[in-house]
């Protein structure tokens, strides 16, 4: 277990020293060497994609938020909104693709609506005899009681 800890960590290492060609453009300033080298593949994918839909003349569309809420990276949209070669800031990546321990981890706060409406799902729940036996039932089979 103690050599695959070293392993691991002698493989990152080598990872954050490697200047790799496709990361030297300005854009990459802040993150590159602080986060891994997947992140930052990622993240150039997305830059290549807005520089080829401009130079086509066509638009981004909208955004789905699909790469920023499942990676933690900023999607195309962000990336164009900082413009053409602008670095991307550090705190636009997740804490999980970076190697430093300080960096605090973003805790999700609900929204008072959210609290609002689970106190609605509980009304209905607690107002249904159907579902209130259903789990009656399910505590009673898995002797939760």
């Amino acid at each position: 277990m103690e050599n695959q800890h070293k392993e691991l960590s002698t493989l990152m290492c080598a990872e954050k020293i490697r200047c790799y060609p496709s990361f030297q453009g300005t854009e990459f300033t802040q993150i590159k060497q602080k986060i891994s080298v997947h992140a930052l593949e990622i993240i150039l994918k997305q830059i290549k994609k807005p520089k080829t839909l401009i130079q086509s003349g066509a638009t981004l569309g909208r955004c789905t938020f699909t790469i920023r809420n499942s990676l933690g990276l900023p999607c195309l949209h962000e990336l164009a909104q900082l413009g053409v070669n602008a670095e991307i800031p550090l705190d636009y990546i997740h804490p999980f693709w970076t190697d430093n321990t300080d960096m605090p981890i973003p805790i999700p706060v609900a929204s008072p609506q959210f609290y609002l409406l689970l106190d609605d799902l509980k009304a209905v729940y607690e107002s249904s005899s159907v579902l209130h036996q259903q789990f009656s039932n399910l505590r009673k089979i898995t002797n939760f009681a």
